[in-house]
């Protein structure tokens, strides 16, 4: 089913999603925006789902606390070491 632009754009705005994603899930429902936003949620709940159960205990942060001004360093936590190993992070 050929799926309208304009119904893209809506689902984009309602869910925040990627245009390729709100798409595939427009015509998995058939063109019904309800629907699709439902296939969306579910999709998304399942995405993060499979990283829930990861360690985050790799890495270093560093920070950089002025004597004038209260600072506290924040927690950051990352599950691959790739991520944090670059000296930008």
């Amino acid at each position: 089913m050929a799926v309208s632009m304009d119904l893209v754009k809506k689902l984009r705005e309602m869910s925040g999603a990627g245009m390729m994603d709100c798409k595939n899930a427009l015509e998995e429902a058939e063109g019904d925006l309800d629907k699709a936003f439902t296939i969306l949620r579910e999709k998304g709940i399942a995405k993060a789902s499979k990283r829930a159960g990861r360690a985050t205990g790799q890495g270093v942060v560093e920070s950089y606390l002025h004597s004038t001004s209260p600072d506290f360093p924040p927690q950051v936590g990352a599950d691959r070491s790739k991520s944090i190993a670059g000296r930008c992070f």
